[in-house]
């Protein structure tokens, strides 16, 4: 079924959410055949897209580079993006792990195909008021790549372990960036969030949001991770909790933390009528995870595990 045949009288749409993908070949092409078996109307992707080879990023780093990400882009993804779109509105982010030195290759992928970097848009559903609205940001991680990373409710305050210096990507190359500032007047997930709420009405609105909401199922990690702060396995964003308890919103989809699902034995969290979900997909296990739902009515919400076979 292609793309255009939406019809008039049309009154459900399939949903695919995909999430950390991390440059899987095997992960996309499998994702690719499910979207196309299950004819699905839109497929929206929660950010970390590109490979992550090479460990953690470091100054020096030569399998991990803008370089090696952006060959990625021109080789594969550009092209896999544009043959989904014949099939399916194509909406995503990207995610922490992404370098930002290479977001002008998908700024103009295909018509069908958008980006959102802190932007809302119309969602094309036939006589239905929906919106999707895209935010990649962050709060401060204890990593050196810090492309999309904010401080989250409060300027020099942070619930978790975090690196205040770090390197930002733009013009094909790294910049050395510092938190350290706390009267520089930059933002917050708080007050970015706040000016996104009033591009659209948020209970008409989905929400593609790469860091999940704080203390919830959708942001845990092992008790042994390196990174956990005085025993505390939530790692997610107060900013975005706060977003969604104040906001009410339709719908906000989430990746990042890849083990969660294990961890809290749940994909998602209900927050009085507005759902949040996650695929909790790992980019090392052999089988894919997605999120499968229909619009408008989110009748049916379900995570799915998908072999990708070699």
């Amino acid at each position: 079924m292609r793309l255009n045949s939406f019809g008039k009288n049309q009154k459900s749409f399939s949903c695919i959410l995909a999430s950390d993908l991390h440059g899987n070949v095997h992960h996309y092409n499998t994702l690719k055949n499910i979207i196309v078996k299950e004819r699905a109307s839109f497929v929206f992707f929660a950010g970390d897209l590109l490979p992550k080879d090479g460990g953690l990023w470091y100054p020096g780093n030569t399998v991990r580079t803008i370089q090696t990400q952006r060959m990625f882009l021109e080789n594969f993804l550009i092209g896999y993006l544009q043959k989904l779109g014949e099939y399916a509105f194509i909406y995503a982010i990207f995610g922490n792990d992404d370098f930002r030195s290479n977001y002008d290759l998908i700024r103009k992928i295909g018509k069908n195909v958008r980006f959102l970097n802190n932007e809302v848009t119309r969602l094309p559903i036939p006589n239905q008021e929906f919106y999707l609205a895209g935010y990649p940001k962050i709060a401060l991680t204890p990593f050196l790549q810090k492309d999309w990373e904010q401080w989250d409710e409060t300027v020099g305050v942070s619930h978790k372990t975090c690196k205040l210096e770090g390197y930002d990507s733009y013009e094909g190359t790294h910049h050395p960036i510092s938190f350290k500032n706390n009267n520089d007047g930059r933002a917050t997930i708080t007050s970015e969030l706040v000016k996104l709420a009033h591009e659209s009405d948020p209970k008409k609105t989905l929400y593609l949001i790469h860091e999940p909401p704080f203390n919830t199922p959708l942001d845990q990690i092992a008790i042994n991770n390196p990174y956990e702060k005085n025993g505390v396995v939530h790692v997610g964003s107060k900013a975005i909790r706060t977003f969604i308890e104040t906001q009410k919103p339709f719908l906000t989809m989430h990746g990042h933390i890849h083990e969660t699902f294990h961890e809290s034995g749940s994909f998602r969290w209900d927050c009085g009528k507005s759902i949040s979900v996650t695929p909790s997909h790992n980019y090392k296990d052999k089988m894919l995870s997605y999120i499968m739902f229909d619009l408008p009515g989110l009748n049916t919400i379900t995570r799915y595990t998908q072999d990708a076979p070699t």
